[in-house]
């Protein structure tokens, strides 16, 4: 939702464009920071009982955390402070295979706009050691050294083997979908597609060896810290945070930043900074107490809020929830609602009647399985109301992975109520008959003009048969910048159904297209691409396509169209040598900066060229080419390509002259 976290408008899922922005490591101290921050409580007191009397035994009841002398009045206080949590995510490399085409529709598309993180485990605020240590201490006496338990102590190797098999039976099949990442602002538009896995898998919690000062070699700790941090005047620090909070997000950039000492902190806690706040993270969700902390949250940290990412979420009372963010949230523009399974139409009306700024919605993933409930969020009375009511607001709609009915109905009351639509995702889109929806992209070339993002991609969609006349009259999509219409071949037949018919009736007039993804569609050939009408693409996902299976074909003169500006361009499982050596030898003049040949049938002189001639490249995909040596089929990046590079030259006989 938000252009920091790469990569869309949402905090993208949808991998689809942006940028997306490389990760932040968080540690287990900055999770304690992060929840001591968005919900911290008042101190807890302790009784003086507590600390010189005999320590009390509390059984805490499941859930709970025991607490040493806790005050009954600060008890909901105290309830706001989320355990500490870890989070892992996963995610693979951008590229099409064959083998995914398996019936289970996850090939090769879907846009979400969320980041998954998986909670792997929390650890309560104090242990019984500890309130024996505080009671001896207060008392005059030692502290009792920690009592070990009795027993074989279990060899690590046993515990991590019985881990490992634990974790690959209870472990399902992962449904691979594309996500794609859009950041439009002032400046532009940034792109990037990748591919990943729409349920992470849970990692296990390692602990760091007792030993280990990898990260402290080479530093020594100043005894004195110099003064120029608090001497910095407010405006200029607060400045400071507020560029990188804009490019990085404020969670956790902010959050690190109130650690540093009291200046930076007091700076940190300004309204004006939290603007864009991402929140489908497990950092502070606490399934239990989800509707008091986001309240909580709403009144103390998001007042000044914009955009806004909630993706995950669930709530016990979501009008309840609606309200307090409509009431504190007065400046909201940008919202993310992702996962939410118990959302319906009357909210969608509350939410579009009561935010009155607001642009940007993300209801995907509401119902990716069924559409039975007539007043489901995604419903066609709620989206067509939704349309209605929003009206000229309304920029970005992403509704992907959903399961819908009335597609033609919803795409009429776009086309008429939302001229200033610009990012439309209806990815990973079901429907509820049997047959393919049917898109109308004439009427929303001429009711939406100014789409620049359209994203169809893995849909159970095909464009709806016109007239040649009405074809003739359409003035297409000129500012489109993106068109995402990967499909999966089941059987003979690739959903959404495009072919070259269909690519010329999108991007007629699409003199600005930057990212053109066709992967998986087995009708589209090099006539169609060719005769696109941009001529500065940069992103370009051919991978599957009927172009790449066919001896003579002009993939050649594809690359050479498009040589000068591409900076990723994906060939995978390409079968035909000689264009596919032609094609790579084309992009080897140009700065390059990612090729995926994963699985073709590429030559060695041509992976050659491309590393001598493309200083540039970072990524290069070289897995299961069964035409290359054996050692070298693999993914290399950039310290990879570097050594791949010095070892040709290596092996490369030296010239006269030398």
């Amino acid at each position: 939702m938000d252009e920091r976290n790469g990569d869309c408008t949402f905090p993208e899922h949808h991998d689809d464009l942006p940028a997306f922005y490389p990760a932040i490591s968080e540690t287990e101290s900055e999770h304690d920071c992060l929840k001591d921050f968005l919900l911290e409580p008042p101190p807890v007191v302790c009784q003086p009982s507590s600390v010189t009397g005999t320590p009390p035994v509390v059984a805490p009841a499941a859930g709970e955390q025991q607490t040493v002398g806790e005050n009954p009045s600060e008890t909901v206080a105290a309830s706001f402070q989320s355990p500490g949590v870890e989070s892992a995510s996963s995610d693979k490399n951008g590229e099409w295979s064959p083998s995914v085409a398996d019936g289970g529709g996850g090939g090769a598309g879907c846009s979400e706009r969320t980041v998954s993180s998986d909670c792997v485990s929390s650890e309560p605020l104090y242990s019984p050691d500890a309130v024996e240590q505080v009671t001896g201490d207060s008392a005059g006496e030692p502290a009792a050294a920690p009592k070990q338990k009795a027993g074989r102590k279990r060899k690590s190797g046993e515990s991590s083997r019985g881990g490992s098999r634990s974790n690959s039976s209870g472990r399902g099949a992962a449904k691979a979908t594309y996500q794609s990442q859009i950041s439009p602002d002032q400046n532009g538009i940034k792109l990037r597609i990748k591919k990943s896995v729409v349920a992470p898998q849970k990692g296990r919690k390692r602990r760091s060896k007792a030993g280990s000062t990898a990260d402290d070699d080479g530093y020594v700790e100043p005894l004195t810290q110099s003064g120029w941090g608090e001497s910095l005047p407010k405006p200029v620090l607060c400045k400071i945070f507020q560029l990188v909070a804009r490019n990085e997000g404020c969670i956790p950039f902010l959050v690190r930043m109130t650690k540093v000492c009291r200046l930076w902190r007091e700076v940190a806690e300004t309204p004006k900074l939290w603007r864009h706040v991402d929140l489908a993270s497990t950092w502070v969700r606490d399934p239990a107490k989800n509707d008091l902390n986001f309240c909580w949250l709403c009144e103390n940290r998001l007042s000044h809020v914009q955009d806004l990412n909630l993706g995950g979420w669930s709530f016990v009372g979501i009008p309840r929830v609606l309200d307090k963010m409509a009431t504190t949230c007065a400046e909201l523009q940008s919202l993310g609602l992702s996962g939410w399974q118990g959302l319906n139409a009357e909210h969608m009306r509350f939410l579009a009647q009561s935010c009155p700024r607001l642009q940007r919605l993300d209801i995907s993933s509401i119902n990716p399985v069924h559409n039975s409930n007539k007043a489901s969020a995604v419903s066609t009375t709620s989206l067509t109301g939704l349309a209605e009511l929003m009206g000229e607001r309304l920029t970005h709609l992403i509704i992907s992975n959903n399961k819908l009915s009335g597609v033609p109905q919803i795409i009429s009351a776009l086309a008429t109520h939302c001229p200033n639509l610009q990012v439309l995702d209806m990815s990973n889109v079901m429907t509820v008959s049997q047959s393919a929806g049917a898109l109308h992209v004439e009427k929303l070339q001429e009711g939406c003009p100014l789409l620049r993002v359209l994203r169809i991609t893995n849909s159970q969609l095909a464009l709806a048969p016109v007239s040649l006349n009405e074809q003739a009259l359409s003035q297409g999509f000129p500012l489109l910048e993106e068109l995402s219409v990967a499909g999966v071949l089941d059987g003979l037949v690739s959903q959404p159904l495009i072919d070259d018919e269909s690519l010329q009736r999108i991007l007629k007039h699409s003199h600005k297209l930057r990212l053109l993804d066709v992967r998986g569609c087995n009708k589209v050939s090099d006539s169609s691409l060719v005769r696109i009408p941009a001529w500065d693409l940069e992103h370009l996902f051919l991978s599957g396509c009927y172009v790449t299976r066919l001896n003579g074909s002009g993939l050649e003169l594809i690359a050479q169209k498009w040589g000068h500006s591409l900076v990723e361009m994906d060939l995978a499982w390409s079968t035909a040598t000689e264009a596919l050596d032609a094609a790579v030898m084309a992009l080897a003049e140009h700065g390059t900066k990612v090729l995926n040949l994963c699985g073709s049938s590429v030559s060695l002189d041509p992976v050659k060229a491309v590393l001598e001639r493309c200083p540039l490249l970072v990524s290069l995909n070289l897995s299961s080419c069964r035409a290359l040596p054996r050692g070298m089929k693999r993914h290399y990046h950039d310290a990879g390509i570097a050594e791949l590079r010095l070892s040709f030259a290596k092996d490369s006989p030296a010239s006269p002259q030398q």
